[in-house]
C-alpha cells in the first residue's frame, strides 16, 4: 500500500468509524462499541505496518493537490510525529473502553459520544503527522471544534456551555495567531512545510521574530500557558473520559508538539526563544502546582497539575536553546511527554471512577481505601498514579524529573545568568507541591474512617468491608456500593453524567450495571500506570521496545537509566540530585503541615467572563458611539484613518517632511506680479475651504463652496489654462444654481445642537496638508527608474514631461521586445533599434497637452461625469415638474383637517417632555356614533 494512503487511512480511521456508529440503531450497543473500538485499533495497526515497512525515519510523503495554494497532502512520519500518533491512538483505544464502562448502558449518551471523541482523535493524528502548514492549521482548528462539542457535553447545563465557549474562544484566538505566524513565516522563507523549512537558512530578522512570537502564542493558548491556562480547569465540566484523553494525549499536547517540532529551527538562532519560553513556562509550572495543592475536587487538582506539567514541558524545549558538550541541551523530550501521559491518564480515569461510587471531593473521601473491595482497587491505582505525579523513586517520572533538572543545570553552566537561580527555585517548588499533593491524597484515602455506631455493630473494623465515612456528604452511591460489596456482588458502574457537575459526583440514583464492563472503570488506568513502574524499575524493557525506536533526542544517555542508576550518584551528588532531594523532603513536610489547605480561587478564572462582558456590553457601547447614523461622522473617521496611516508611514517625523521638501518644487515666474497674485488666490482657496467647516447654514455653505471654486478658476486663468478655467467656471455656475434650487425645496433645517468647530477645522487642515504633500511629491518628487524612456532608451524625468514631449507626435517610446509586440502601431524607434524594438504609440496630435490628457486618459472619467450630470438633470427636471402641484407639509395638514371637518373625533394629545401638549403628535379616534361613517 502506498505510504501516503497508509498514513492517511490511519489518520481518518477513528473519525470514519465514529461516523459509522451513527448509522447503527441506538439499541445495538455491542455493535456500536465494537465499531468504536475498531477506529483507534485500526490506526494502531496501520501505524505499526508503516513502521515495519518503512521504519521511523522514512521521511516525507507527498501528494500534489493545488500546489499554487500550498494545499498539498504532505505527511511527515518521523520519530516525533510517530510517537505522538501512537500515543494518541493507544490512549484513545483505552479511553474508548473506559467510556463504555463510564456511560454504562446509556445508549443515547454513547450514540452522541463516540463520533465526537473519534473526531477529536483524528484531528490530533492529523496535527502530529502533517508536514504542510495549511494542513496543520486545518486539523488545529478542528481540535477546537471537536473539543467544544465534548466540553459542552451537558448541553442543557449553562455552566458547561459557557466553559465550552471559553475553551473555544481562547484556543480559537490562539489558532488565529498561529495562522498569522505560519503565513508570515511561509511568505518570508518561501517554505510552507516543516521539512522544507529545516532545509532553508534562517535569519534573525524582525519578520522571523514576529512569526515565532505569533506561532508560540498559538501554541501557548492550546497548551494552557499562563495567563491563558484558565480554560483547561474550566474544561473539567466535560465527562471524565474527555478529561482523561484531553490531558494525557490530545489537545493540550498540541502546543507542546508544535514547539518540539520547531525548536531545531528557531532555538539556536533566535535569542528571544529561551527568554519567552522559559519565562512563561516557569511561571506556568509553579503557578499550576501551587493552585492544585489548594483544590479539593479531584479533577480540578489533576487539571492544575496538568497546567504545571505543560509549563515544565515548555521549559524543557526552551532550555534546548543552550548547548552542553557540543550537543543541544535537550534530554529525551519524548520520554518527558510519555511520562506525563502515563500518570495523568490514570489519575483522571480513577477520578471519574471514584466519582461513580463515592465523590470527587477530597474531604468526603477520608478512609475511602477501606470501604470495600471496589474502593480498595480504585484507591490503590489512584495512589500509584499520584506517586508518579510526585516523581517518586521507582517510577519513570523520577527519571524524567532528573532529566529536566540536568537540563536546568547544563543551561546554568552554559550561561551563568542570575535568572537561572529563579528557574532552579521554581523547579524545586514545583516538585515540592507535587509531592505534597501525593501526601495529602494518601493521608486522606488511607485514613481510618470514623464508623457510625449504627453501622459498626456486628462488623470488624479490621476487615475493610463496608467501612462508610460518617461525613454527612457520604451519598447514596457509597452505601449502595458498600452493601453490594458486603453481599459479594460483582463490581458495578453507573450510567452517564455522574461527575458532570464537578461537585460531588454520584448521587444520580441510576440502577447499577453488572457484567463484564464495570471492570473497565479502573482497568485502563491500571494498565497505563503499570508502564510508569516498568520505566522506573525495568527501563530496558521500555527503552528496547518503545523509546529506542521513537525517541529523537537521546543526548547524554545512550540508554534509559533506572532510579537505581541515578541514586548511585549519592556519593558525589550534583545539583540535579540535590534539587530532587529538596523537592521530596520539602514536599513531605508541606504535605503534613496545615499550610495551603484552604480552597484557592484562581483569579484568572474570571478573565474570560470579564472579557465576555467587555465584548458584549462594552462592544455595544462602542458600536453605538461609532455607528451614529451621521454621514459627516463616518467621513471624519475615514479621513482620520487616512491621516493616521500617512503619519505612521512617515514615522511621525513631520519635521523631516519639511526638510525633505523637493528641490524641484519652486516658483518659476515669467511676470513680475504673478507671485503676489498667486499667493492671494491660494489664500482665498484655503480660507474658503476652511470656512466650509465653520459655516452651519446650508445656503451659506453652498455660497462658500462656490467662492472656493471661483478662486480655483482664477488660479487656472492666472497660470494660462483658459480651457480649464472655462470648464471650471461653467461647472461652478451650474452647481451653484442647482444647489440653491434644491435647497429651496427642502424643509427648514431644524436647530442643531452645539457643534465643535475646532475638531472639524483640525481634521480639514490635516487632510488638506496630507493631500498637498502627496500631490507635491508625486508630481515633482523622484520617480521610479526606467518608468518612462525616450526613443533612445534614456529615462524621462516624470510623467508630465512625457506628456509634453508626446502630445503632438510620438517622439518617445517605451520599447518592448518583438515577441511582446502585438502590431498595429507606427514605427518611430531609432534607426539602430528598428529590427529589435517597436514603438507603442504615434502621438496624440494635439498641441495643448492638458486637453490631450483629458481626452486620452480621462475619457472614461469624463463619460462618468457626463452620466452623473445627466442623472442630476433628470432629477431636477422631475422636481420642476412636480413643482406645479407641490404642497408643503403644512398645506397638506390643513387640507386633511378641512376634509375631516364636521366629523367628531376623540383627540389624544401626546405631551412634550415639558408637559405641554404638542399639536404635531396627536392620536385621533372617531367617536362611537361616527365609527360607521369613518
Amino acid at each position: 500500500m502506498n505510504p501516503i494512503w497508509l498514513l492517511t487511512t490511519a489518520i481518518l480511521a477513528p473519525a470514519a468509524c465514529g461516523a459509522f456508529t451513527l448509522t447503527l440503531p441506538r439499541r445495538d450497543l455491542t455493535q456500536r462499541v465494537g465499531l468504536a473500538i475498531l477506529g483507534p485499533a485500526l490506526s494502531l495497526l496501520l501505524l505499526g505496518v508503516f513502521v515495519a515497512k518503512h521504519g521511523t525515519d522514512a521521511g516525507v510523503f507527498f501528494r500534489a493537490w493545488m500546489p499554487q495554494l500550498q494545499l498539498n497532502l504532505q505527511l511527515n512520519a518521523d520519530r516525533l510525529g510517530l510517537f505522538f500518533a501512537f500515543l494518541v491512538a493507544g490512549v484513545g483505544l483505552l479511553i474508548t473502553l473506559y467510556a463504555r464502562a463510564y456511560f454504562g448502558p446509556d445508549r443515547d449518551a454513547l450514540y452522541r459520544f463516540f463520533p465526537s471523541l473519534h473526531l477529536f482523535m483524528t484531528t490530533m493524528l492529523g496535527i502530529v503527522l502533517a508536514d504542510n502548514f495549511v494542513l496543520l492549521l486545518l486539523f488545529w482548528e478542528m481540535t477546537s471544534v471537536s473539543s467544544f462539542l465534548l466540553i459542552g457535553w451537558e448541553r442543557d447545563d449553562p455552566t458547561a456551555v459557557k466553559k465550552a465557549m471559553q475553551a473555544f474562544v481562547v484556543t480559537g484566538m490562539g489558532g488565529l495567531a498561529l495562522m498569522t505566524g505560519l503565513i508570515l513565516l511561509g511568505q518570508h522563507t518561501g517554505q510552507w512545510t516543516f521539512s522544507g523549512l529545516f532545509g532553508s537558512p534562517l535569519q534573525n530578522d524582525a519578520t522571523t521574530r514576529w512569526a515565532f512570537v505569533l506561532i508560540f502564542a498559538g501554541a501557548a493558548a492550546k497548551s494552557a500557558q499562563f495567563p491563558l491556562h484558565f480554560w483547561l480547569p474550566g474544561a473539567m465540566v466535560a465527562p471524565t473520559p474527555v478529561s482523561a484523553y484531553l490531558h494525557s494525549a490530545t489537545m493540550v499536547k498540541a502546543g507542546v508538539y508544535l514547539v518540539g517540532r520547531l525548536w531545531p529551527y528557531f532555538a539556536t538562532v533566535l535569542p528571544i526563544w529561551p527568554k519567552l519560553i522559559l519565562g512563561l513556562g516557569a511561571l506556568t509550572m509553579v503557578y499550576g502546582a501551587f493552585v492544585a495543592l489548594q483544590k479539593t475536587d479531584l479533577k480540578q487538582i489533576f487539571a492544575y497539575t496538568t497546567v504545571s506539567q505543560l509549563g515544565l514541558l515548555m521549559c524543557m524545549y526552551g532550555l534546548a536553546a543552550f548547548t552542553h558538550e557540543g550537543q543541544p541541551n535537550l534530554i529525551w523530550d519524548v520520554t518527558q511527554v510519555l511520562n506525563h501521559a502515563l500518570y495523568k491518564a490514570p489519575l483522571f480515569i480513577l477520578a471519574g471512577a471514584i466519582g461513580h461510587v463515592a465523590s470527587r471531593q477530597l474531604p468526603q473521601l477520608r478512609g475511602f481505601f477501606w470501604r470495600n473491595r471496589t474502593s480498595w482497587i480504585m484507591a490503590t491505582v489512584l495512589l500509584l498514579a499520584a506517586y508518579g505525579l510526585a516523581a517518586g523513586p521507582g517510577t519513570l517520572s523520577f527519571v524524567a524529573k532528573e532529566f529536566f533538572f540536568y537540563q536546568v543545570y547544563h543551561a546554568f553552566e552554559a550561561s551563568h545568568h542570575p535568572a537561572f537561580y529563579l528557574l532552579i527555585a521554581a523547579s524545586i517548588a514545583t516538585g515540592m507541591f507535587n509531592v505534597a499533593i501525593f501526601i495529602r491524597l494518601a493521608t486522606t484515602l488511607l485514613a481510618r474512617p470514623v464508623v457510625a455506631s449504627s453501622e459498626s455493630s456486628g462488623e470488624s473494623e479490621g476487615d475493610g468491608q463496608a467501612m462508610v465515612d460518617a461525613h454527612p456528604a457520604a451519598d447514596a452511591h457509597t452505601h449502595a456500593a458498600a452493601n453490594a460489596e458486603h453481599t459479594a456482588a460483582p463490581l458495578t458502574a453507573h450510567p452517564a453524567g455522574h461527575d458532570a457537575s464537578g461537585a460531588s459526583g454520584g448521587g444520580h440514583g441510576h440502577a447499577h450495571e453488572t457484567g463484564f464492563w464495570p471492570i473497565f472503570l479502573w482497568l485502563p488506568g491500571a494498565i497505563v500506570v503499570a508502564f510508569q513502574f516498568i520505566g522506573g524499575l525495568a527501563p530496558g524493557v521500555l527503552d528496547r521496545f518503545v523509546l529506542q525506536h521513537l525517541e529523537p533526542s537521546r543526548y547524554y544517555e545512550r540508554h534509559l537509566p533506572s532510579f537505581v542508576d541515578i541514586l548511585g550518584h549519592l556519593s558525589h551528588p550534583q545539583l540535579p540530585l540535590i534539587m530532587s532531594g529538596l523537592a521530596i523532603g520539602l514536599g513531605v513536610v508541606l504535605g503534613f503541615l496545615p499550610l495551603l489547605r484552604r480552597e484557592y480561587d484562581d483569579p484568572l478564572d474570571h478573565a474570560y467572563p470579564g472579557f465576555y462582558n467587555l465584548v458584549t456590553k462594552g462592544g455595544g457601547r462602542a458600536f453605538g458611539s461609532l455607528q451614529t447614523g451621521h454621514a459627516a461622522w463616518y467621513v471624519a473617521l475615514v479621513w482620520l484613518a487616512f491621516v493616521g496611516m500617512f503619519a505612521w508611514s512617515v514615522g511621525f517625523d513631520f519635521d523631516g517632511l519639511v526638510r525633505q521638501w523637493p528641490a524641484e518644487a519652486r516658483f518659476e515666474l515669467e511676470r513680475p506680479g504673478e507671485f503676489g497674485q498667486g499667493l492671494l488666490l491660494t489664500f482665498l482657496v484655503c480660507l474658503t475651504a476652511i470656512l466650509l467647516t465653520v459655516v452651519k447654514d446650508r445656503a451659506s455653505r453652498v455660497l462658500v463652496l462656490g467662492a472656493c471654486g471661483f478662486s480655483v478658476t482664477a488660479v487656472y486663468y492666472l497660470y494660462r489654462a483658459p480651457d480649464l478655467a472655462l470648464t471650471q467656471i461653467s461647472i461652478e455656475i451650474v452647481s451653484l444654481v442647482l444647489f440653491l434650487l434644491v435647497l429651496s425645496l427642502l424643509p427648514s433645517e431644524p436647530p442643531r445642537p452645539r457643534v465643535w468647530v475646532m475638531p472639524r477645522v483640525t481634521i480639514a487642515v490635516a487632510v488638506g496638508a496630507m493631500m498637498f504633500w502627496l500631490t507635491l511629491t508625486s508630481s515633482v518628487g523622484p520617480q521610479p527608474s526606467g518608468a518612462f524612456r525616450d526613443r533612445y532608451g534614456q529615462p524621462i524625468a516624470n510623467l508630465g514631461e512625457f506628456f509634453l514631449r508626446n502630445s503632438y507626435e510620438g517622439v518617445d517610446t517605451t520599447a518592448v521586445p518583438l515577441n511582446r509586440w502585438g502590431g498595429g502601431v507606427v514605427n518611430r524607434a531609432a534607426p539602430d533599434q528598428r529590427d529589435t524594438k517597436q514603438d507603442l504609440h504615434h502621438g496624440a496630435g494635439g498641441d495643448n497637452a492638458v486637453n490631450v490628457v483629458l481626452v486620452d486618459l480621462r475619457g472614461f472619467d469624463t463619460m462618468g461625469e457626463i452620466t452623473v450630470l445627466g442623472l442630476a438633470a433628470m432629477g431636477v427636471w422631475t422636481i420642476l415638474r412636480r413643482r406645479r402641484g407641490f404642497k408643503s407639509p403644512k398645506e397638506r395638514v390643513e387640507e386633511e383637517e378641512a376634509r375631516l371637518a364636521g366629523k367628531r373625533f376623540l383627540r389624544l394629545d401626546i405631551p412634550e417632555p415639558t408637559g405641554e401638549p404638542d399639536s404635531r403628535h396627536q392620536l385621533r379616534f372617531p367617536t362611537v356614533g361616527q365609527v360607521g361613517d369613518s
